[in-house]
């Protein structure tokens, strides 16, 4: 079962193996974030789990996704580190709340 990890800025969501099986995005509705998750406990360096993706604010809710089951989920080694910028780079000037659904490996 994944269990919910909230992130509202740029850092560390979690150390640890383990999978990503979810993410979900609220914004204030005007900026659009710019997402990126990499595998790595330390900085926005290494494997991208998820590479650069910009989400639409103007949808009004909820933007991500959802894998669907434990095979598909993506794994991860070291911990997930999310970047949230403005669209096209810079500080983010808005309100982001982000949910990642993390399911834990049996080692962590």
């Amino acid at each position: 079962m994944a269990s919910p990890i909230n992130v509202t800025a740029t850092g560390l969501a979690i150390v640890g193996a383990g999978r990503l099986s979810s993410m979900f995005i609220g914004t204030d509705g005007l900026y659009d974030p710019q997402i990126t998750i990499h595998d790595n406990a330390a900085s926005a360096a290494g494997i991208e789990i998820l590479p650069t993706t910009i989400f639409d604010a103007s949808a009004l809710g909820l933007n991500g996704f959802t894998l669907g089951d434990i095979i598909s989920a993506l794994d991860f080694k070291f911990g997930l580190y999310v970047t949230v910028e403005a669209s096209g780079g810079g500080p983010f000037g808005g309100t982001v709340e982000i949910t990642l659904g993390v399911i834990r490996s049996r080692s962590a």
